[in-house]
């Protein structure tokens, strides 16, 4: 069974040696959608990994900052899992540049999102646990 991993994404961030390609617009972004990203793991290869969004979250950082959570998996994913030096990472979905990866710690990075994104929205003491 291939190990899943959890990424959160930058909306239109640079990324590193990608040919330029057409954007898909954030808000043509649906769970659901399926695409591949392209990361170097070791030497000079580019490797493939699958990618499945799961949703967005819209100014989820602040105003206009959005991000895109997305499921990762295939390829070396499944001995490495996310790694630091996948950041910049592009993604792309229908042949267009959909996201890159962020952060040296992303998925430390995506629950601390996820977490602040729920007390913005909702009210701080609203965070609650798997077990209530």
């Amino acid at each position: 069974m291939a190990v899943m991993r959890i990424a959160v994404a930058a909306v239109l961030a640079v990324s590193l040696a990608a040919p330029a390609a057409e954007l898909l617009p954030l808000s043509e972004v649906r769970p659901g959608m399926q695409g591949v990203g392209r990361t170097v793991f070791e030497g000079a290869r580019v490797d493939e990994f699958g990618v499945h969004i799961l949703g967005v979250l819209e100014n989820a950082v602040g105003p206009r900052q959005s991000l895109i959570v997305a499921r990762l998996e295939g390829g070396p994913l499944a001995e490495t899992g996310v790694i630091a030096g996948m950041s910049g990472s592009p993604v792309f979905i229908d042949g267009k540049k959909a996201m890159t990866l962020r952060g040296p710690n992303i998925a430390e990075d995506f629950q601390k999102l996820v977490l602040d994104y729920i007390e913005n929205r909702y009210g701080k003491g609203r965070v609650g646990t798997a077990a209530e």
